[in-house]
């Protein structure tokens, strides 16, 4: 079996200035893409998880979204995406239901729990 995933497979071969991902405001092209998942990967490094451990999503559709789920799974980590309409009680619940200590939360979603 193949280490290498979905992930590896749309960053090597997306083509630098190719649209990636398309929001509301603004498109991202796949040099968008590798930049911020080599940036998140850098920050999950960082943390010293082990293989294995679950992280969080927390965060609408976006480039944050999309970059998180690679850079979790490019680093031999379990991607938990989360509700958006989650409350703190709830996302607590839920963190603690999957064994999950680590949340990647995007600015929008991070103003309801802070």
């Amino acid at each position: 079996m193949s280490k290498h995933n979905f992930g590896d497979y749309l960053l090597a071969n997306g083509e630098e200035d190719s649209p990636a991902v398309l929001e509301a405001r603004r498109d991202f092209s796949f040099a968008d893409l590798r930049r911020a998942t080599d940036i998140i990967a850098r920050v999950l490094r960082d943390t010293d998880l082990g293989k294995g451990e679950r992280v969080a999503i927390a965060g609408p559709n976006s480039l944050f979204w999309i970059a998180s789920y690679i850079a979790i799974m490019r680093s031999g980590l379990v991607a938990v995406p989360l509700a958006t309409n989650l409350t703190e009680t709830e996302l607590t619940r839920n963190l603690d239901w999957v064994g999950c200590g680590t949340v990647l939360i995007d600015r929008r979603q991070r103003r309801n729990f802070l």
